[in-house]
């Protein structure tokens, strides 16, 4: 339990909240909760990489340009949630300061 708190804390610090954050698949990508979504992007990483995620009070959207027909996807932002992107993603950079949303 302690090591979820201590990588929850860490996410929070890495991903901020309310910006447009480029993202891309780590090298050895973690899967803690057994995710249907991120055992989705995982498993095609070596295609599509990159993403880009913007984070909101209480929800997290993800948005790809590499994949053309690719929907946004919309989860519910919780402790779980924020562990999964600490365990799937490394932080490249901010795209925007703001976004009004």
């Amino acid at each position: 339990m302690h090591n979820y708190l201590q990588k929850l804390k860490k996410a929070k610090k890495t991903f901020p909240m309310h910006k447009e954050l480029l993202v891309r698949i780590k090298d050895s990508p973690a899967n803690p909760f057994y995710s249907f979504a991120f055992e989705k992007l995982i498993r095609d990483k070596e295609l599509y990489s990159e993403f880009i995620i913007y984070i909101h009070e209480d929800y997290v959207k993800i948005i790809s340009k590499q994949i053309t027909n690719f929907e946004p996807v919309k989860l519910a932002l919780d402790s779980k949630l924020w562990i999964e992107l600490y365990e799937v993603f490394d932080f490249i950079k901010v795209i925007n300061k703001e976004k009004n949303k």
